[in-house]
C-alpha cells in the first residue's frame, strides 16, 4: 500500500542532497518543506511519513505528512494553504465516503477493506466535504477520534470504541477487528453502507451525485448485459436514454451527450457514469432482497421442546399421518407419509423425488401442498412453470438441500432434461459463450447449480417420459367412491367448526413440524441390514427401483434420528463422523410403503388406468353373464366408451385418457370400425387386472430378517463384512 500511494519518509538528510547554491533551497522554503529555527535552515518534515496529494486530474498538488505516532495525529501540509484530500480518486468509484483527519488512519482503513476512505486536515473538513459533494459524492461520513480537535463536523459522524484511532486498533487487533468495528459503528449510527442502496426501490434506483440526479428504470442484468433507462437531471435540464452500460461505445456516447447537455467536464461525467454502473450492479429490487434475506427464524426453548417431543415419539410415522389429516388431507395414508419422507430427505446426499399422477380434481395438488406446508418455507422452491434452461442459471446454492415443487409436469416439459440430471447427478453445470467486456473477444463462462434437491411434480397425463418417470416414486391418488365419501364428509364437518379455532390448530401443527425439520441434523445414515435385504431381479427397472427402496429406508432412519443413539465412526488417519443406523422398524415401514406405492406399479400402468382396468373386468364379467347362457368368454365381450361412462360414472375425458393408456399397453384392444361407427373395445385377455394386482417386489420380510440375524455369530455385526482394524463405533 505504501508503494501504491507513493509514501515516503523524511530522515532529515534533504539539505545534504540538494545544491547549497541556486534557487532550489529558496523554492523549497517558499513551499514550506524547508524552514528556519533561528538562523539555521532545517527540514520541516523530519521524522514524518509523507504522502503526495493528487488533484482531480491525478497530478501532484501537495504533500501531507504525519509522524508515525499512534497516540496523536500531527498533520503537516504543503502548501500550508489550500485543500488537501488524500485518496481523492475514491470519489470517482464510490457514492459515499468515510472521512478521517489522518492519512495513517485512512490507510489503516484502506488495507482493512474499507476502501471508500479519504483523509483531510480536520480544520478544512467543511471545505473538503463541499468539494467532494461537488464531485458527485452522495454522502461523507466523518470518523472522529480522540486525537481530533473539537471543531465542527459536517454531516453524519461515527467513532470507534473509546474513540480509538483506526491505525491503533489495526496495530492491536488486526484488519478484521478494524473492519468489524467500522461496520458496527456505521450500523449503530444508522448510516447505511451505501448511499445508492439507501435510495433504491422496487421501481428503480435513484442516485444523487453532487447536484446531478440520476434515476435508473427497467434495469436488466446478465453475464454481458446491463441494460437500463437512464434519466439524468441537472439545473432544470433533462436527458433520458435507454442503453447497455456494458458497451464502451455506448458509454462514450452517453458521456458526450451529458457533457453537452449539462456543460460539465468530461472527466466528472465519466466518473459519475462509473459510479452509476457500480450502483446498478449492486442494486437489488426490494422484492428480491426480501426473498433472499428470508432465513430460518430463531426457535425458542418452548418451540424446541415441542419439536423434539415430536421427533422422539415412538409413533412418529402415525403422528405425521394424523397431522396431515388435521391439515386437510383426508385418506392417502401411505401417499402422504411417502411425500413427507421425500421432503425431509432433501437434507440427505441422495434425496427422494415424487411424481403424483392422478385424474384431474382427484387431489394430487392437495397432497403436494399439504406436505410442503409442513416444511420450513425457506427450504421450498415452488414454481408454476419452468423453461428449458431456467434451472441451469439459478444461483449456485439456491437449490442445495431444497424441495423443488412443480405444479404440473406439462409446465416444465422443456426442463425435463435438467430435472433428470438434477436428481441423478445432484448438480447442473452449463458452459455458455459470452463476449468479454474488456477485450471484446468471445469466451466461455460456466454456471454451476448445486444440489442435492428433492423434486415434487404432479400430472394428469400418463404419457410422462419414461426416462423422467423412472427417477421418481410415482404415486397415485385414491379415486374410489369410498374416498370421495370421506372427503365430502370432511368438507361438511369443516363448515361446522369455528373458523378461527380450526386455523389456529393447523398453524400450531405446521409450526411444530417446521421446527422439527429445522432441528434435524444433517447426520449420516448407515444401513447395516442392507447386505441381508433382497429385491426382485426379473425386471431391468429394478436397477433403479432398489436405490429408491434403500433411499426410503435411509429417509425413515434419518427422520427418526432423535429417538436413535448417535454413534461415532473413527478410523486412524481420518476425521471421525457421527451417524445413526437403520433398524428393523425402519425396514418394516419401508416395506409397507414400497408394497403400497410400487407393488401394483410394476406393469407401468398409472393408478387411474389400473382402476379402470379392474372396472372394465367387473363390467365385462357382468355383461358376459347377461348376453348368453352359458356365459361367453370375457375376451369376446365388446363395449364402447359410453358403456363405460354409464357403468362407472367417469367423465368422457377421464375414460378417453386412461382407456387410451390401456390400449397402448395392450390390456384392451380397439376393434377396427367404419367411418361414422363408434369404436368398440374388448379385453385383450382374461384376468388382466387380477394379474396386475398380484405382482410382487421380491422384498424380504422383517420376520425373515429377524431369523437370519438370530443365526449370525455376532448379532450386532449385521453386514458380515470386515471392519477396519482401527475402527471404533461408540454411542
Amino acid at each position: 500500500m505504501l508503494d501504491a500511494f507513493n509514501a515516503g519518509y523524511s530522515n532529515g538528510t534533504l539539505l545534504n542532497t540538494i545544491p547549497a547554491r541556486g534557487t532550489l533551497r529558496s523554492e523549497l522554503g517558499a513551499l514550506g518543506i524547508l524552514g528556519r529555527k533561528g538562523r539555521k535552515l532545517v527540514e520541516e518534515f523530519t521524522g514524518h511519513i509523507t504522502f503526495p496529494v493528487l488533484d482531480a486530474n491525478g497530478n501532484t498538488s501537495g504533500i501531507m505528512a504525519e509522524r508515525p505516532d499512534l497516540d496523536a495525529a500531527d498533520m503537516l501540509t504543503v502548501p500550508a494553504e489550500g485543500l488537501h484530500i488524500w485518496n481523492r480518486a475514491a470519489a470517482r468509484r464510490h457514492t459515499d465516503l468515510l472521512l478521517t483527519g489522518s492519512v495513517l488512519d485512512a490507510l489503516a482503513l484502506f488495507v482493512s477493506g474499507v476502501e471508500n476512505t479519504v483523509a483531510a486536515p480536520r480544520d478544512s473538513w467543511l471545505d473538503s466535504v463541499s468539494m467532494l459533494h461537488g464531485e458527485g459524492v452522495g454522502r461523507v461520513t466523518a470518523l472522529v477520534t480522540e486525537a481530533d480537535p473539537d471543531t465542527p463536523v459536517p454531516g453524519p459522524q461515527i467513532s470507534l470504541p473509546n474513540c480509538i484511532r483506526p491505525v491503533a486498533l489495526l496495530a492491536q487487533n488486526g484488519k478484521q477487528a478494524l473492519c468489524d468495528a467500522v461496520a458496527v459503528a456505521l450500523r449503530d449510527s444508522g448510516v447505511e453502507s451505501s448511499a445508492a442502496k439507501s435510495m433504491s426501490g422496487s421501481d428503480g434506483l435513484c442516485l444523487t451525485l453532487g447536484p446531478r440526479a440520476y434515476r435508473v428504470l427497467a434495469l436488466k442484468r446478465g453475464p454481458n448485459v446491463l441494460r437500463a433507462t437512464i434519466r439524468a437531471e441537472f439545473a432544470g435540464r433533462l436527458h433520458v436514454d435507454t442503453l447497455n452500460l456494458y458497451r464502451a461505445s455506448v458509454r462514450k456516447a452517453l458521456c458526450a451527450d451529458l457533457v453537452r447537455a449539462f456543460d460539465q467536464p468530461p472527466e466528472l461525467i465519466d466518473s459519475e457514469i462509473a459510479k452509476l454502473i457500480i450502483a446498478c450492479e449492486q442494486h437489488e429490487p426490494e422484492e428480491q432482497a426480501s426473498v433472499a434475506s428470508v432465513g430460518p427464524p430463531p426457535v425458542s426453548p418452548e418451540e424446541r421442546e415441542r419439536a423434539e417431543a415430536l421427533g422422539r415419539s415412538s409413533d412418529l410415522l402415525d403422528r405425521i399421518r394424523q397431522d396431515c389429516e388435521h391439515c386437510g388431507l383426508v385418506g392417502e395414508t401411505d401417499g402422504k407419509l411417502l411425500c413427507y419422507l421425500a421432503a425431509v430427505s432433501r437434507k440427505l446426499p441422495e434425496p427422494l423425488s415424487v411424481l403424483i399422477l392422478s385424474s384431474s380434481g382427484a387431489g394430487k395438488s392437495a397432497l403436494q401442498n399439504v406436505t410442503l406446508s409442513l416444511c420450513p418455507p425457506e427450504d421450498v422452491v415452488k414454481l408454476t412453470s419452468l423453461t428449458g434452461r431456467a434451472l441451469f442459471y439459478q444461483d449456485q446454492g439456491s437449490l442445495r438441500h431444497k424441495v423443488l415443487a412443480l405444479e404440473e409436469v406439462a409446465g416444465a416439459g422443456e426442463a425435463a432434461y435438467a430435472i433428470r440430471n438434477l436428481i441423478s447427478a445432484g448438480e447442473l453445470v452449463i458452459s455458455t459463450t459470452v463476449r468479454d467486456r474488456t477485450t471484446g473477444r468471445l469466451t466461455t463462462t460456466e454456471n454451476r447449480v448445486e444440489g442435492p434437491t428433492a423434486v415434487f411434480c404432479t400430472t394428469t397425463k400418463p404419457t410422462v417420459d419414461p426416462e423422467t418417470r423412472s427417477r421418481f416414486f410415482v404415486l397415485g391418488i385414491d379415486e374410489s367412491c369410498e374416498q370421495t365419501a370421506s372427503i365430502l364428509a370432511w368438507q361438511r364437518a369443516r363448515e361446522a367448526v369455528v373458523a378461527s379455532t380450526g386455523s389456529t390448530d393447523v398453524d400450531d401443527i405446521r409450526a411444530v413440524h417446521r421446527n422439527f425439520q429445522r432441528l434435524l441434523r444433517p447426520i449420516r445414515v448407515v444401513n447395516p441390514l442392507a447386505p441381508l435385504l433382497t429385491y426382485g431381479t426379473s425386471r431391468l427397472q429394478a436397477r433403479r427401483d432398489q436405490p429408491k427402496y434403500l433411499g426410503l429406508i435411509r429417509a425413515i432412519a434419518f427422520l427418526r434420528q432423535m429417538s436413535k443413539p448417535i454413534k461415532t465412526w473413527s478410523v486412524e488417519g481420518e476425521e471421525p463422523f457421527e451417524y445413526v443406523e437403520a433398524d428393523l422398524d425402519d425396514v418394516r415401514a419401508a416395506n409397507a410403503l414400497m408394497t403400497a406405492t410400487l407393488g401394483g406399479g410394476l406393469d407401468e400402468l398409472s393408478s387411474p388406468a389400473r382402476d379402470l382396468l379392474l372396472t372394465i373386468e367387473r363390467f365385462v364379467h357382468e355383461r358376459s353373464r347377461e348376453l348368453d347362457t352359458p356365459p361367453i368368454p370375457r375376451a369376446s365381450v365388446t363395449f364402447t366408451r359410453r358403456d363405460l361412462r354409464e357403468h362407472c360414472g367417469w367423465s368422457n375425458y377421464r375414460v378417453h385418457t386412461y382407456l387410451g393408456e390401456l390400449a397402448e399397453l395392450q390390456y384392451v384392444l380397439a376393434e377396427s370400425s367404419r367411418s361414422g361407427v363408434c369404436h368398440r373395445y374388448r379385453l385383450a385377455h382374461d384376468g388382466g387386472g387380477a394379474e396386475v394386482d398380484g405382482l410382487g417386489l421380491g422384498l424380504k420380510s422383517v420376520e425373515q430378517l429377524e431369523r437370519e440375524l438370530a443365526e449370525l455369530p455376532d448379532p450386532h455385526d449385521y453386514s458380515g463384512t470386515v471392519r477396519p482394524k482401527n475402527h471404533s463405533a461408540t454411542s
